[in-house]
């Protein structure tokens, strides 16, 4: 062959590839979008994604930052991706538990009474401790209960029992107060206002301190009282149980300033804090008093693995007679004006919320002066005067905190 002839057909052939390649574009043009799968899910994916972002405006996409390749893999993985099923909340323990923070008030016996004062004085708290005999009937409960919510008022009961350790009969009768007035209780059948109904019940009051046992607060007899303290709670918390209503039991050391007080509880019943649903302080003073109190508290329940029981503090105020000197003050000084014992009341309320999570509630000590003495010390701390009357700024500070702390 020669090379003429072999340029040309080379020639040739080269023409004809040409051509064959130019109908294959035109072809392809007129087809439409490429049929390669890899392509068209690309393409396809574009569309959901407008959706989304219009349906839902508020999720934030983080895939729009990256590069292409890595948005595409990304949304391969989510179109693949199937919905899982939430997983359920655990079920709440039978013992309430304490939601925020609140500042209730501390009534004497008379609290339908009292509340009648509180309201006049517009004094408004949303719970208030109210005290009972362990053993009272469940109508004379009833009767304070009543009274206090005719004011918006819900009751904290405190059963008492002054200088010994209840029995358990005594013990079990306070599933009867519950059955009344706690959650879904007889006494609120009918009544629009069972949001009041009671939620929990203080055992004893200080019976952890060693004024009603001859002076002693610690040593081998204090630590039998804290054994025989607790197994005695344990018969009331289970009585309680099913009912909503959950026991409280008193926490700090006594003025031991030791661990004898909840080493003893813990010994007689080692699971006592999945039986009951808080520990209850009475941490008087400034917080050079007040918080070694809280701080011996903190450790020595999580000493026996109990990190999380909310704390109430059943008692805490200032003592004022508006400049009167006092015969003591639990390290406060002892001539307060009100307007000193409020601004004393403020800061150890503030201090106290934010240094310890746990605090669920403080209940201001007391509603109303228990008596006339101007130079006595448990005379002086209301938040009113025994008539009724306000005590200026201290009653102003105390219906700030009424108001501000309601859980």
């Amino acid at each position: 062959m020669s090379a003429l002839t072999l340029q040309r057909r080379v020639l040739a052939v080269l023409t004809a590839a040409i051509l064959a390649l130019a109908l294959v574009g035109n072809a392809l043009a007129s087809a439409g979008p490429s049929p390669d799968p890899l392509i068209a899910t690309h393409s396809q994916s574009k569309k959901p994604k407008h959706k989304r972002k219009t349906h839902r405006k508020h999720r934030k996409h983080t895939t729009k930052k990256h590069h292409a390749k890595k948005k595409h893999r990304t949304k391969k993985r989510r179109k693949a991706k199937t919905p899982v099923a939430p997983v359920p909340a655990p079920a709440p323990p039978a013992p309430p538990v304490s939601q925020g923070f609140t500042v209730g008030m501390v009534s004497g016996p008379a609290g339908a009474w009292e509340a009648g004062l509180t309201a006049a004085a517009d004094l408004h708290p949303k719970v208030v401790r109210v005290p009972f005999q362990i053993g009272a009937s469940v109508s004379s409960v009833q009767y304070q209960v009543a009274g206090m919510a005719t004011k918006g008022e819900q009751a904290l009961l405190l059963a008492e029992f002054p200088g010994t350790i209840p029995s358990d009969s005594q013990a079990q009768s306070l599933a009867a107060w519950a059955k009344a007035v706690g959650p879904g209780g007889t006494f609120w059948q009918g009544r629009s206002d069972g949001n009041l109904a009671v939620r929990y019940i203080e055992f004893g009051n200080e019976t952890n301190e060693g004024y009603q046992f001859g002076g002693v607060s610690s040593g081998s007899s204090y630590i039998s009282r804290a054994q025989n303290y607790a197994r005695v709670a344990q018969v009331a918390a289970t009585a309680l149980q099913g009912t909503g209503v959950g026991l409280l039991l008193q926490g700090d050391n006594g003025g031991c300033g030791c661990s004898q007080w909840v080493d003893g509880i813990f010994s007689a019943v080692p699971n006592i804090n999945h039986l009951i649903s808080g520990w209850t302080i009475h941490p008087y003073g400034p917080k050079g008093r007040y918080g070694p109190i809280m701080d011996e508290a903190v450790r020595d329940t999580a000493k026996h693995g109990d990190t999380t029981l909310p704390f109430f503090i059943t008692e805490y105020g200032i003592s004022t007679s508006n400049g009167s000197c006092l015969d003591s003050n639990y390290g406060w000084p002892t001539c307060l004006t009100y307007d000193q014992a409020a601004s004393a009341l403020h800061g150890a309320i503030d201090d106290l919320h934010r240094s310890y999570p746990r605090l669920a509630a403080l209940f201001v000590f007391e509603q109303r002066d228990m008596g006339n003495n101007p130079n006595g010390r448990e005379d002086n701390f209301g938040a009113m005067k025994m008539d009724g009357s306000p005590k200026g700024s201290f009653t102003d500070e105390i219906r700030w905190e009424l108001n501000t702390y309601r859980g």
